[in-house]
């Protein structure tokens, strides 16, 4: 046997050593370094892709459906499986003595333990070998081409007999999202291989993160020496301009003097109304201040005056009314 030969790689050395003129060599010719298991992954890849890429959605449904199903056996066998260990101490002890004393919980729940093992395994292995006889090739002996039913027997015969029962609910999450959507499918390893030789990260979302990159088929995704990818440096953030001081009409705070309009005096030169020197509120200020240094200079405005006249005979008359007749 050529070193590299079979699943484990042959000759126990951690290089890969391609045969002469043999078609993995570009593929495999530079797994320098990685050892025996990622070419064993590799290889699996490779048949998985090959039985993966000839799969039509019906067949996708059906194997998904059968992998529920195994899922489910798995799931069934556990349950009785502890359930029978678990009990078994305590039915044995109430045949023998009608009663449950003399139980040892210890040894009951190893029982359990071991029911559990038993029962998932035979039970997924029940439920796998029923579908993989449903789709068994039929012999033929004559020479016509097989019809669809058959090429699509022989596809799912295929498929099974390379994934066996391991994993189940994962096959059937598989399964099941690439029946609906193509793109989701596995790509070609020696694509993907050559990809990541020339430094490229694989783009593969649905295996990277969830459990499926668990799989022979997915961890040719992310090799041990994988240098990161080099993100361009992009531009530089640009700052925010700093906002012109004493923008805010409402602002008290001046902190340096500002030789443009501001845009309440902006307003002001629009509808022709004079200016004044500071602020409103700076005038605010001023004359709550001179009504508490002294009395307020006098209005020289006439509709003023006039109004502080009927407000002060208006005061005037309701003392009257108030007081009464003296």
């Amino acid at each position: 046997m050529a070193p590299g030969d079979g699943i484990d790689g042959g000759g126990g050395g951690d290089e890969y050593i391609p045969r002469q003129g043999s078609p993995n060599d570009k593929a495999l010719g530079s797994f320098t370094g990685y050892g025996t298991q990622q070419q064993a992954w590799y290889k699996s890849a490779k048949r998985f892709y090959e039985k993966d890429s000839v799969l039509e959605p019906a067949d996708r449904e059906w194997l998904g459906q059968t992998y529920q199903s195994v899922a489910r056996a798995h799931l069934w066998g556990r349950l009785v499986g502890f359930a029978a260990g678990f009990g078994a101490d305590f039915a044995y002890q109430a045949m023998r003595l009608r009663s449950r004393q003399g139980v040892n919980l210890s040894r009951s729940f190893l029982f359990g333990v071991a029911g559990t093992v038993v029962g998932t395994y035979q039970c997924g292995l029940y439920a796998y070998w029923r579908a993989l006889e449903s789709v068994a090739p039929v012999e033929r002996y004559d020479d016509l081409e097989e019809d669809g039913g058959a090429a699509a027997r022989r596809r799912r015969h295929e498929v099974l007999q390379l994934l066996r029962d391991s994993m189940p609910a994962v096959w059937a999450d598989y399964f099941n999202k690439t029946a609906r959507d193509p793109s989701l499918r596995m790509p070609d390893p020696h694509v993907l291989w050559q990809g990541i030789l020339r430094g490229e990260r694989p783009n593969m979302p649905m295996y990277r993160h969830e459990s499926l990159a668990q799989s022979p088929m997915a961890r040719l995704t992310s090799p041990p020496d994988l240098r990161p990818v080099q993100h361009p440096a992009g531009p530089a953030p640009v700052e925010a301009s700093a906002r012109p001081a004493n923008e805010d009409p409402f602002s008290a705070e001046i902190t340096e003097p500002s030789n443009s309009l501001s845009a309440w005096d902006r307003v002001r030169q629009q509808n022709s109304i004079p200016q004044t020197s500071g602020d409103s509120w700076d005038q605010v200020r001023r004359r709550s201040m001179g009504g508490f240094s002294g009395p307020a200079p006098p209005n020289t405005d006439r509709e003023q005056n006039e109004f502080d006249e009927l407000l002060n005979a208006e005061r005037r008359g309701i003392w009257d009314e108030i007081d009464g007749p003296k």
